[in-house]
């Protein structure tokens, strides 16, 4: 099983969970990867997980919020397949 993460701020509750839920993963011998987006403009990040969608290897794909704010964090969730 493969899961991403992508992360989007510098948040110390997001960077934390995903500490945690990295190495939880690692114990029930799931890969899980966090693509930073910090800095990256809204479109790369709807590119980046448009990729993710189209990848047959990735099981699953988890949105560490805040990311983006507003209404592109709701425009966001829809894009996740």
């Amino acid at each position: 099983m493969y899961i991403v993460g992508i992360l989007g701020s510098n948040d110390e509750g997001c960077l934390s969970y995903g500490k945690s839920l990295e190495r939880y993963c690692d114990t029930l011998g799931i890969e899980f990867d966090v693509f930073n987006v910090i800095g990256e403009s809204f479109e790369a990040t709807q590119a980046l997980i448009a990729e993710m969608n189209g990848r047959n290897d990735v099981d699953g794909m988890i949105v560490f919020t805040p990311i983006f704010g507003g209404e592109l964090v709701s425009f966001i969730f829809l894009l996740i397949l």
